[in-house]
């Protein structure tokens, strides 16, 4: 069973079929064998995400989307992106897939210029390793993204 595959069997219930909240949207043409789970179904105890993306392929990449349509706290942005991280690796590891790259996407409607300086200059650490959380406006597309800033 592929790890897709199992994901979807394991959080059948958080399973949604679009990436879109607030008037935002990550469009997802051009990408096979993905699931989108819904963030608030992984985890009711601890703010988390909108959404946790599983795209299998040579190596899993995991795509963490928070969604504003105003108000972009980096503090808090930074907390729910943590949390959620932690959640799509616990996800992960049950699946036995070891090798993984996390992609951590803010799409806001309308950035505050302070708010997207902070965040630009933003990085999380999830588990000794640093990741950057890459801003977004609007509408946009996940293969434009992951071919822009692949690492």
């Amino acid at each position: 069973m592929s790890v897709i595959d199992h994901i979807k069997s394991k959080c059948c219930d958080a399973v949604v079929s679009h990436c879109s909240e607030k008037g935002c949207t990550l469009k997802l043409t051009g990408l096979s064998n993905f699931v989108i789970l819904k963030g608030e179904k992984l985890s009711k105890n601890r703010k988390i995400c909108d959404h946790v993306i599983f795209i299998g392929n040579d190596r899993t990449i995991i795509v963490i989307v928070e969604f504003k349509s105003r108000n972009a706290r980096p503090s808090e942005i930074e907390k729910k992106f943590t949390n959620c991280s932690t959640a799509a690796l616990d996800i992960l590891e049950k699946c036995d897939s070891p090798q993984y790259e996390f992609y951590h996407i803010v799409i806001v409607r309308n950035w505050r210029p302070h708010e997207y300086r902070k965040i630009v200059n933003m990085s999380l650490a999830i588990r000794g390793k640093r990741y950057p959380i890459i801003p977004l406006a609007k509408e946009v597309s996940l293969s434009d993204v992951l071919s822009r800033f692949q690492y």
